[in-house]
């Protein structure tokens, strides 16, 4: 038995093909199906994230193993085996032990030292364990990757090398709608799960005038906005909050748009053409690309976060 880490991230894949071989939970369950129903994969982990796309796979033999994975991948995501061939990333082994350990410790993440992925991670393997996908080996891979990259979060300085994307986005945007002070701005939250939980903390922790919260589920988007002292409004309401807010920062994990070209136009019309930004943290997006054109708007996703996160390590 063997492990394979089999996948692509921001360092091998343009944003474009990341959004393409994003998967959403039902896509993550059939990839770990398919995988399963060959020969010659025993236990897999999928994870994927705004940033990657990977199968961690115990596996009986590597060449079948891999042909296997890359099958499971093209038959739920718009990818082709050409353009895995092109992007795909493989580790093998002592290379899979080493990935995840890095991978854990935010070593490997857009925003270096980032600790979102440790929830991540636990979130993957949660989902194989609850479907039996997983077992001593990745379980024993997995638990041992977290523990390691706890003690690197909390025995080094990891995480003050780069800013998290929400506060790269939020620092650029802040000057783009010309405010003085974070205490002026109110802030629109789309979405209610880990990464848009990060983005309302930092939200509040940088002082803005208030927060708002939006979910497709009103419960969770209550609870997030009480915790923070925040308010939360219905999904039907999107369109009044999106009016209201100074920023928009959305994340919901859906396929398809959140936020709409009609909609970000609407809303500069309700706010007098009043500056407006929008930073978006998903993948697939979920604010129309078309919204940068309009007067008056700043759209900021992966590609321009992360381009503002390697410009500056590279000026360190």
């Amino acid at each position: 038995m063997s492990l394979l880490v089999l996948g692509l991230s921001h360092r091998n894949a343009p944003l474009e093909v990341l959004e393409r071989a994003a998967l959403d939970p039902a896509a993550r369950a059939d990839v770990a199906a398919v995988a399963l129903a060959g020969d010659h994969v025993r236990e897999i982990l999928v994870l994927s994230t705004c940033n990657r796309t990977e199968v961690f796979a115990e596996v009986t033999a590597f060449h079948p193993a891999v042909d296997t994975l890359r099958d499971a991948l093209t038959s739920r995501t718009a990818l082709n085996r050409d353009d895995l061939r092109e992007h795909l990333v493989l580790h093998y082994d002592e290379g899979a032990v080493e990935h995840a350990f890095s991978l854990a410790a935010g070593l490997d993440s857009m925003a270096v030292g980032e600790a979102q992925i440790l929830g991540q991670l636990r979130s993957a393997l949660a989902e194989g364990q609850e479907r039996e996908e997983t077992g001593p080996s990745l379980n024993a891979l997995v638990q041992q990757a977290l523990r390691v990259g706890k003690r690197v979060h909390s025995e080094t300085e990891i995480d003050t090398v780069s800013r998290s994307l929400v506060q790269a986005g939020l620092d650029r945007a802040f000057p783009a709608i010309g405010a003085s002070s974070p205490a002026d701005v109110d802030v629109l939250v789309v979405g209610a799960g880990s990464m848009s939980a990060l983005a309302a903390t930092t939200a509040v922790r940088a002082g803005v005038r208030s927060l708002t919260v939006v979910n497709r589920t009103a419960a969770r988007a209550s609870d997030l906005a009480q915790r923070l002292g925040g308010s939360s409004i219905d999904i039907a309401d999107l369109a009044d909050g999106i009016a209201r807010a100074d920023i928009v920062i959305s994340c919901t994990g859906s396929t398809g748009l959140a936020i709409s070209l009609a909609e970000v136009a609407d809303a500069q019309v309700s706010r007098g053409g009043r500056l407006q930004a929008y930073i978006d943290l998903a993948l697939p997006h979920d604010i129309a690309h078309e919204v940068a054109g309009l007067t008056g708007v700043v759209r900021l996703g992966l590609a321009e976060l992360g381009g503002l996160l390697r410009s500056e390590a590279a000026h360190v």
